[in-house]
């Protein structure tokens, strides 16, 4: 189920608003729209819980969510999200969103299933919360960089494997969350993000970091646990107070080291 919280009501904490699971009506009916559609869900489900249930080992796992995932693909008109009870594109609601007043929050979770976020997202400019779970998300659009409002990014577990540059223009961003995703690299636009003050990237496949990242001056946390860092990075922000490196191939004598080195400047290091 997608979730779009409207700002008619005052907008409770995040925590809060991930809880809720009610939907608001539109002020105006859907013309034409199809029936909802559940076979699929149904489907899928039944063969998740069949193929978990004979494999157990990581390797066979895998084999299994594939297996499902190849299922899933064939299945005919799956994207879409229910919204007041109705079956839409992600193309049609999020124009049909655009011509709302106000839209605070954007959820989508688990219950959907969405491969693709259309440019029109980016006309919904008073949204200030992205949401996005355990969907196979492959890219983010760049007109993300419309959304002036915006100050959380929280996209977990999807096949997100980078970030627009256009995410630059985000700066009034207080935190990102994008742990368990397929990210290799990160754009070198994180020198605008001044007001960042959590960034997770934990469980992705980073080798580096890009330089602008020592620019953040006022990024408090940084989650790099379970990439495949071979070696602690060097351009880490000014005023750090907790890095997560836990769950790469670094060696022990270089955490060791490094810890050592910044307990002058009270960075927590957790390995």
């Amino acid at each position: 189920m997608t979730t779009m919280e409207h700002s008619a009501v005052k907008t409770p904490p995040v925590s809060t608003q991930l809880q809720q699971t009610a939907v608001a009506a539109p002020t105006t009916p859907i013309p034409n729209t199809p029936p909802v559609k559940n076979s699929y869900r149904i489907f899928y489900r039944l063969m998740q819980w069949a193929l978990l249930a004979l494999f157990i080992t990581p390797a066979t796992y895998r084999i299994s969510r594939i297996i499902i995932e190849t299922v899933a693909d064939t299945v005919h008109n799956r994207e879409y999200i229910v919204y007041d009870g109705a079956s839409l594109s992600p193309i049609a609601l999020f124009t049909r969103l655009s011509e709302e007043a106000n839209v605070e929050q954007i959820l989508i979770d688990s219950g959907d299933f969405v491969t693709d976020l259309p440019e029109s997202i980016g006309n919904l400019t008073t949204v200030n919360g992205l949401y996005i779970f355990h969907n196979p998300i492959r890219t983010i659009p760049g007109s993300i960089g419309n959304l002036s409002a915006l100050e959380h990014i929280n996209i977990q577990n999807t096949h997100l494997v980078t970030l627009p540059d256009t995410l630059a223009r985000n700066t009034n961003l207080l935190d990102i969350s994008l742990q368990g995703n397929r990210i290799t690299r990160l754009p070198d636009i994180f020198g605008s993000l001044q007001k960042l003050q959590v960034l997770n990237l934990a469980h992705n496949n980073l080798t580096s970091l890009p330089p602008s990242i020592s620019s953040l001056t006022n990024l408090a946390t940084l989650d790099l646990t379970g990439n495949k860092l071979t070696s602690v990075p060097e351009n880490l922000p000014p005023n750090l107070e907790h890095l997560y490196l836990g769950g790469n191939p670094i060696p022990i004598h270089k955490l060791e080291e490094t810890q050592l080195r910044n307990r002058e400047d009270n960075i927590i290091i957790f390995y």
